[in-house]
């Protein structure tokens, strides 16, 4: 830990007022005090009177330099305009990044010194560039799963699509039964017409023989008929069958579809609130302090 402060010129002991004395003699307790390591230092209307470093910094202002030592420093701008400055600086001058507050110190109505207090900001500036990375991940990552959601979308409207178009296919297949009936109906009714026409034929002998033969051509065609019909019906089963378990299957495919775009808003409000956070965090470190 630092020691107490030094208040000396090069000659010996310097004369300050009253009130500069005792912000002198307490400098250590302002120091312990801060959240953060920092840096005191105290000066007169006119130069370097005080200073306490932080471990492992070292100011080179000796005691009893000017305040023109140190150009266009808040510390001049508070004893000049009499009220409190505050900057934030980078790590150029002590090697990592501050914030430092100037506030004028008041004796009997006047200003007599000033207090400069710079306190280091490598945490803020730490979880400052967290909150930003979060942040930025955080919107990927949401701009990932809106595509996902607008994915999802699409592709579950084209299985809704398929859904409809499988089932106006089933009701196709009904119409082709029915036409399928029909034609079977006219079969055997041309096997029966054949038939008769066949004993008609031999009732007549000789003089039916003729006829005989184009019965049993209406016979043949009418089985052809009836056994094409069985065919096509057999085609029509297997094919309503295919049809009925795809209709089965886009019903898993769709409730799949449902937990997925459930997960996507779930995930969606997750990151929202993540990026909602890191904005917090970064608008904390980054507010005037």
């Amino acid at each position: 830990m630092p020691g107490t402060a030094n208040v000396q010129t090069y000659d010996g002991v310097m004369s300050v007022s009253e009130k500069l004395q005792q912000i002198l003699d307490t400098m250590e307790t302002y120091q312990k005090a801060m959240a953060e390591e920092s840096i005191i230092v105290v000066t007169d209307r006119e130069k370097f009177v005080g200073y306490l470093p932080m471990r492992g910094v070292e100011v080179n202002i000796p005691l009893g330099a000017p305040l023109t030592a140190v150009k266009n420093s808040i510390t001049e701008k508070a004893l000049l305009e009499e009220r409190t400055f505050q900057e934030e600086r980078g790590p150029e001058t002590f090697g990592f990044p501050y914030v430092a507050t100037a506030t004028p110190i008041w004796e009997n109505g006047s200003v007599v010194g000033v207090l400069t207090i710079s306190t280091t900001i490598e945490k803020a500036n730490a979880l400052r560039s967290i909150s930003t990375q979060l942040a930025a991940s955080a919107e990927e990552m949401t701009a990932t799963t809106d595509q996902l959601s607008v994915a999802s979308s699409e592709m579950a409207t084209e299985v809704h699509k398929l859904a409809a178009d499988s089932m106006n296919m089933l009701q196709e297949i009904d119409k082709i039964r029915s036409v399928s009936q029909i034609v079977r109906d006219v079969s055997d009714q041309s096997h029966l017409l054949g038939l008769n026409a066949a004993i008609e034929a031999a009732r007549a002998g000789e003089q039916g023989r003729g006829f005989s033969v184009v019965a049993s051509e209406i016979r043949k065609m009418a089985e052809q008929s009836k056994n094409s019909v069985a065919a096509i019906d057999g085609e029509l089963d297997r094919i309503e069958q295919a049809i009925k378990q795809m209709n089965k299957s886009i019903q898993g495919i769709t409730a799949k579809f449902q937990e997925h775009a459930a997960s996507i808003q779930e995930l969606q409000a997750a990151f929202e609130h993540i990026s909602a956070t890191a904005d917090e965090i970064l608008s904390a470190s980054t507010s005037d302090r």
